[in-house]
């Protein structure tokens, strides 16, 4: 193995680490203010009931409820799942079950199926470097006048800026398919339909 493939191969080692462990913490993140958020409703149903059957006065309930739920909360599980879904896609293409157009493959003769995958790796990476770059440039934007979130009042350039990251490593991931296709996982190989036809 060339020390070219043995730096791509760690590259994309260390890329799906780093992607595990953010799409870890955005499912805690996203799923922890669900919770909290729909806690603090049901909560606040208990309380009201307690209130309407008179077992707490209208003081005391009004002192322990969050019948509202808590402010932001929806907000910022918005925010885990956009970072989820972002950097979740990118582990899709390093497990080979990326979205594709699967009518298309038998549109490629065989003997040219390895072109045709550096191809369009290459177009992917191309596509996904351009989206990341205006991502990047509406984050830098976003910055420079200062913009904040309606509800939460932070700074909304900070998850724009994780979307261009994301975009841009995924870009690196397929140019590096594109440059050593040796390290491109195999797609996966049950098509769709019998795939749904052997599910339970």
């Amino acid at each position: 193995m060339s020390a070219a493939r043995n730096l791509n191969a760690l590259y994309l080692a260390a890329l799906s680490r780093a992607e595990r462990l953010i799409c870890g913490l955005a499912f805690v993140v996203m799923a922890g203010a669900l919770a909290l958020d729909v806690g603090a409703r049901l909560w606040g149903r208990v309380v009201h009931a307690l209130e309407q059957s008179g077992v707490l006065s209208p003081t005391i309930a009004d002192a322990v409820s969050a019948g509202g739920g808590v402010l932001g909360a929806p907000q910022i599980a918005v925010l885990g799942m956009i970072a989820l879904a972002s950097f979740g896609a990118g582990l899709a293409a390093q497990q080979g079950a990326e979205l594709r157009a699967r009518f298309l493959e038998g549109l490629v003769p065989k003997r040219f199926s390895g072109a045709a995958d550096r191809l369009g790796d290459a177009i992917a990476a191309a596509t996904l470097g351009v989206i990341g770059a205006l991502c990047a440039a509406m984050a830098w934007q976003s910055f420079q006048l200062g913009d904040v979130s309606a509800v939460l009042g932070w700074p909304i350039w900070p998850a724009q800026g994780l979307i261009a990251c994301a975009f841009l490593l995924n870009a690196s991931r397929y140019a590096v398919f594109a440059w050593t296709p040796a390290l491109r996982p195999a797609l996966d190989a049950v098509p769709e339909t019998q795939a749904q036809e052997q599910a339970p």
